[in-house]
């Protein structure tokens, strides 16, 4: 299927890290400002404009993108969705109606990590769908994430070992995985809220012309 990054992917050979027997990560923990910046820096620019070309190559079609005065730019836009996936785990408080009116700057000092967080939060969970803290969004989320683990089948085999008077499943072991950084660093040149692009304006698609 196409896609704007085939011709940048890489692979790289990572040993994944459980988080058991002190092997944690920097993102693991409760919310401090150090370790929000680690997660904002994965996800906070993951809107991306894409040329007329590569829009009319998708099998999932897009919508153009409004400059300042309403018309037409030359871009389209996409999310893609390793940026959704992560969307889920590294989720913003705002709606868009509000994510519209702030500037780039504010908006990436307001993360909120969803799903991670919910580990921590001590306040009931909003009913309301349209709340971005909603118990439905956090199931969307949840199975969001099902449906794409379920979609890239990780076959990495996991060996099992005898630890502790039992067989047990070794989880930390080498995976061959798609570069994040150089899909980030594409996004982050492409991010089309950087430059301004407000949503809720609608611009004629040339592709359907």
């Amino acid at each position: 299927m196409a896609s704007p990054v085939l011709e940048i992917l890489e692979y790289d050979n990572v040993v994944f890290t459980t988080g058991f027997d002190g092997g944690r990560t920097a993102y693991m923990g409760p919310p401090t400002p150090e370790r929000e910046a680690l997660w904002d820096d994965l996800y906070g620019f993951g809107t991306s404009m894409i040329n007329r070309d590569q829009a009319a190559q998708l099998v999932n079609k897009t919508v153009p993108v409004a400059d300042e005065t309403g018309n037409y730019d030359g871009t389209y836009v996409v999310m893609l969705g390793v940026f959704h996936q992560l969307h889920c785990v590294v989720r913003r408080t705002q709606t868009s109606k509000i994510f519209n009116k702030l500037d780039s700057l504010t908006i990436y000092l307001l993360p909120q990590n969803l799903l991670r967080k919910s580990l921590y939060k001590d306040k009931p969970w909003p009913t309301d769908p349209d709340d971005p803290m909603s118990i439905m969004h956090l199931e969307h989320c949840v199975d969001a994430l099902r449906q794409a683990v379920m979609c890239s089948v990780d076959v990495t085999p996991h060996p099992w070992t005898w630890k502790d008077g039992e067989n047990k499943e070794v989880a930390d072991v080498m995976h061959t995985c798609r570069n994040f950084d150089a899909i980030r660093e594409w996004a982050r040149t492409r991010n089309v809220f950087e430059r301004g692009w407000n949503k809720s304006i609608r611009v004629a698609d040339p592709l359907q012309s």
